[in-house]
Formats: structure tokens, sequence, C-alpha cells
């Protein structure tokens, strides 16, 4: 039986890599506008609301990393 917790960590390894291609879209949309147009301030928007979310995906990444680093052969209750 696998720990449940590495599945919790696969699911947000890939919602971490989910984030950044589409932060990484987004910043590159946003450097093809003129800056000061309408379009180019709700990309911006749109790339900040992309890198918080992944600043708080990859933070739960690290601490289930680190948990299971810390104790690989508990079992959740």
């Amino acid at each position: 039986m696998t720990d449940p917790r590495e599945d919790d960590l696969r699911t947000t390894y890939d919602a971490v890599e989910d984030e950044l291609a589409k932060l990484t879209a987004t910043e590159h949309a946003k450097q093809a506008e003129r800056p000061g147009t309408r379009s180019h301030a709700a990309l911006a928007h749109k790339a900040k609301d992309h890198a918080e979310r992944l600043r708080q995906t990859a933070t739960v990444e690290a601490q289930i990393a680190d948990e299971l680093e810390a104790d690989p052969g508990r079992r959740p209750s």
C-alpha cells in the first residue's frame, strides 16, 4: 500500500508545473503588449495571480516533501 502523502506530493508537483506553465505563457503574452495598455495591465494582473498560486502550491509541495523526508515510513491514521 502506498503512502497517501506520495499521491499528494505528485498532485502538488503537477499543480506547480501547471501554474508555472500558465505564468510563463501569461508573461510571454504580456511582453508582446505595449506597456500602459489595458491589455498589458490585465495580463500583468493575471500573471500576478498565477505567481501567487504558484507560490502557495510550491509551499504545500515543500511541506509534504519535508514531511515525507522526515518520516518516510509513517502511515497517516
